[in-house]
């Protein structure tokens, strides 16, 4: 979970914790997915 606490401090949701706005909103634009609906989480296995 320690590796998942960091990548949500730094602005990246994780299936289990979500990001800030605020943390998100400093991610580089190229890495942003909210907005643009490709998040593929589900296509995914932990």
């Amino acid at each position: 979970m320690k590796v998942k606490s960091a990548l949500v401090a730094v602005g990246h949701d994780t299936k289990e914790l979500k990001a800030s706005d605020e943390a998100y909103e400093s991610v580089h634009p190229c890495c942003k997915y909210r907005e643009d609906g490709s998040d593929d989480s589900e296509h995914h296995e932990d």
